[in-house]
């Protein structure tokens, strides 16, 4: 199921308890939209790359030529800080769930010739 409003998240979940679940897992915060976000994690994935492969180069005495591959992955993962306990259901509130900082990672793989 997807929802868009994190704060109706706790009532969600408490509308499964009332309804004779006894367990909530596997919840994932994402983002809709991270591509400006991917693509920033992506740029500076690239210059550490550059870096990385530049200073290796320079220790084994070579140097860089062009990148003959270049691969990507990674994705967005927002932590939220899940507080689910039974005070909040004998006190009949809504279950508390907080959004925490999102994270975008990007991970890139490149392969330089040399000469």
């Amino acid at each position: 199921m997807r929802l868009h409003a994190v704060d109706a998240v706790g009532r969600l979940i408490d509308s499964a308890t009332g309804a004779g679940s006894n367990r909530v897992s596997n919840l994932q915060f994402t983002l809709e939209d991270d591509s400006a976000e991917r693509r920033k994690a992506l740029l500076e994935a690239g210059e550490e790359a550059r870096l990385q492969a530049e200073t290796t180069a320079q220790a084994l005495g070579v140097k860089l030529k062009q990148v003959v591959s270049a691969e990507t992955s990674g994705g967005p993962i927002l932590f939220p800080q899940q507080r689910f306990g039974m005070a909040a259901a004998e006190a009949r509130m809504a279950t508390p769930v907080e959004p925490g900082e999102v994270s975008v990672r990007a991970t890139l793989q490149v392969t330089y010739e040399i000469e």
